[in-house]
């Protein structure tokens, strides 16, 4: 189970640069409580035995109480390279001793105003070449066993393994699922071996997720019921420039297995792709999930047939689109395909088509596009029949909406 008593790695992915710090305060936490005794110390060094990180847990000095202190021990650092006492031994040894010399203080790591009579030093190093030293003071002579060793042993293997799945995470590059529903598990299968994948349900999650870490791709789902709400991920996209997908299930009716989660992916982004952000578009694009990719696995003629007009409308939607071109695409008559279209998708070929262009033209009003130039690029016969189809759809004409995306943008400099 690790250190944590989980692998959450949402939950780790979201602790902020001080990560290693928690873990270090959670091992020591752990270290006091199986060795049953009341108070202990971390100490942590760089290569240089310089110190870089101090905790204390338990009760210390005439009673006062200390937690996660993270202060410097005056000395310390000295101590480290000087031959007479237990830092320099821990160092040279690397191998965890009782220290029995602490009557005097002069050899104590405990730093506290009450008699102690051994300590158990543990000194480990990580990947990094850093160096940990634990310290847990015992009241009594002999108190420490070879139990409490290996109690210690394998808390330290948690702790050190726990750190390392950390900085593969946080080096990661990071996915957001945004109000993604049934689709997050299917792209933590696609995504999560080489990304981190994080899913959020507001978009504020989303922007304050990305003061801590960058955010390289953005999915949500498609909910067929065209709104307002969808422009708050194209401003997410305007102000983070990540690429966004939106993901269409193909065929949101169905309910067979084999095919029923597959879906096609809108690609939206304003800078050039990265080779990270290609990657993550090629790990989609080639999925099992990815409709009419080449391993995709639907052997049922008349589905393929619907999946690939979806696909060739969503991958080219500009321009004028007529149904008679699109039953010749798939050699089936429009009757045919019209009937089939809805039955297995739910909307018809107009709405299917419409629904696209209108998302397309959300993302372009948010890219300061004149209201004619996104109707020709949307897809539209006329800027009119364009402003007639967005309003009755949105509640407001494009022109509005532009101007409410320049008044946000003012209001947010």
């Amino acid at each position: 189970m690790g250190l944590f008593g989980s692998n959450n790695l949402e939950s780790i992915s979201q602790l902020n640069g001080n990560a290693v710090d928690f873990v270090l305060n959670l091992f020591l936490r752990k270290a006091i409580s199986k060795v049953n005794v009341e108070f202990g110390s971390l100490l942590l060094f760089d290569k240089e035995r310089r110190l870089i990180f101090m905790t204390r847990i338990g009760r210390f000095g005439e009673g006062k109480a200390m937690e996660g202190g993270i202060e410097k021990q005056e000395g310390m650092e000295e101590q480290a390279n000087r031959k007479d006492n237990v830092v320099f031994r821990a160092f040279e040894t690397m191998k965890p001793f009782i220290s029995d010399e602490c009557e005097g203080f002069r050899y104590s790591l405990s730093f506290v105003k009450k008699k102690i009579k051994s300590e158990l030093i543990y000194p480990f190093e990580m990947k990094d070449g850093k160096v940990v030293i634990l310290v847990l003071p015992s009241t009594r002579h002999d108190y420490f066993k070879e139990k409490h060793f290996r109690e210690i042993e394998n808390l330290a293997k948690e702790m050190l393994s726990s750190i390392e799945m950390i900085e593969k995470i946080m080096n990661k590059k990071s996915v957001v699922l945004f109000k993604i529903g049934d689709f997050k598990e299917i792209f933590e299968d696609i995504l999560g071996k080489e990304f981190l994948v994080i899913s959020f349900t507001e978009v504020r999650d989303i922007e304050e997720f990305s003061k801590s870490h960058s955010v390289d791709f953005i999915f949500l789902a498609c909910s067929f019921q065209c709104s307002l709400e969808c422009r708050e991920i194209f401003r997410v996209l305007k102000t983070l420039k990540a690429p966004v997908g939106i993901i269409r299930p193909v065929f949101p009716k169905d309910s067979i297995k084999l095919i029923v989660n597959s879906f096609l992916c809108v690609f939206y982004n304003i800078a050039p792709l990265t080779p990270a952000q290609e990657r993550i578009v090629e790990l989609v694009k080639g999925s099992r999930y990815y409709a009419c990719s080449s391993n995709w696995n639907c052997d049922t003629h008349v589905y393929y047939k619907i999946a690939s007009i979806q696909r060739s409308i969503i991958e080219n939607n500009q321009g004028n689109i007529y149904i008679r071109d699109l039953s010749k695409l798939a050699s089936l008559s429009r009757p045919y395909l019209s009937s089939n279209f809805r039955k297995i998708t739910g909307q018809t070929l107009k709405e299917f088509i419409t629904r696209v262009r209108l998302c397309n033209s959300l993302y372009l009003l948010f890219m300061d596009y004149s209201v004619r130039r996104v109707a020709h690029e949307a897809g539209f016969k006329e800027q009119a029949s364009f402003t007639k189809i967005f309003t009755k759809i949105f509640g407001k004409p494009p022109s509005q909406f532009k101007k409410d995306i320049l008044s946000w943008i003012r209001s947010n400099k």
